[in-house]
């Protein structure tokens, strides 16, 4: 797969080790990010620290969406001040994409913090790929193309998401909003048209004004209805590689309301937000 890597830029630089130009403190870092995965790499000059404690995260993000995260910890010494922290990530990438890494590191003389960003661009190998609706995803986890999710702020698993899929709506806006709201995240993921962004980052506003269960009245019930609305026909929208064996047809709503008949997910999706 093709990719454009953009220029490594750093963002920020913090560190309270003790003065001076002998102060314990990384050195020559690098950090790189492409389409298959990221790299980042360097060495540590020791002052008088004995060892470094070192934690690091790399968050892959699609515009505001968390695609990926990876996080570590390592202890170097003296002896041995290089490091070469490197991953890939477990999923074929499609459509622009950011990094983020942050090196956070500790010893007897202070601590300090290392933050980097780079972009990048993957070649789609099917541009404007398919939609599918809430039911279709409920009833394929194999086609997703991540593990978890952000509504509204709060990260999900993909446990958890198929959760919020199985929740009886029982007429409250956030429910159906977010059934539509992980459908159509998934559905940009997987190589749709990504010109629904402007709707899904509303939806997203709008539930970290109203969250999950909120139950939000009048015209705050209605505001997140027109989105979910919008998502709605976005996730319905036909395609040419519609067939019985992968897609869910028929009523969307249909497909919502029966999930009223599961209690037992509705239990554990009001436990799961209350927790």
């Amino acid at each position: 797969m093709k990719y454009a890597i953009h220029t490594l830029a750093m963002l920020l630089v913090l560190a309270v080790f003790t003065s001076g130009a002998y102060a314990t403190h990384p050195d020559e870092l690098v950090c790189t990010a492409d389409c298959a995965g990221w790299s980042y790499t360097g060495h540590f000059y020791f002052g008088t620290a004995a060892y470094v404690n070192v934690d690091y995260t790399v968050t892959l993000l699609s515009g505001t969406t968390t695609v990926y995260t990876f996080t570590g910890n390592d202890v170097l010494y003296p002896s041995g001040p290089t490091f070469d922290y490197n991953g890939i990530w477990d999923m074929e990438l499609c459509g622009d994409y950011t990094v983020n890494m942050h090196l956070h590191f500790a010893s007897n003389e202070g601590w300090g913090n290392r933050y980097y960003t780079t972009s990048f661009t993957c070649d789609c190998d099917e541009p404007g790929g398919c939609t599918y609706t809430p039911g279709y995803w409920k009833n394929h986890p194999e086609a997703w193309p991540v593990s978890s999710l952000t509504l509204g702020g709060v990260t999900y698993s993909m446990a958890q998401l198929m959760v919020i899929l199985d929740a009886p709506v029982r007429g409250d806006a956030t429910v159906i909003l977010a059934h539509h709201l992980i459908a159509a995240k998934l559905n940009v993921l997987n190589g749709a048209d990504d010109g629904i962004n402007g709707y899904i980052d509303g939806a997203d506003a709008f539930l970290m004004i109203y969250p999950l269960f909120s139950r939000p009245k009048g015209e705050a019930k209605e505001e997140g209805e027109e989105i979910k609305d919008a998502l709605c026909a976005y996730n319905e929208l036909p395609c040419e590689e519609d067939s019985d064996d992968v897609m869910v047809t028929g009523d969307v709503g249909a497909a919502l309301n029966s999930a009223a008949e599961e209690p037992a997910s509705w239990g554990s999706l009001k436990k799961l937000h209350e927790e």
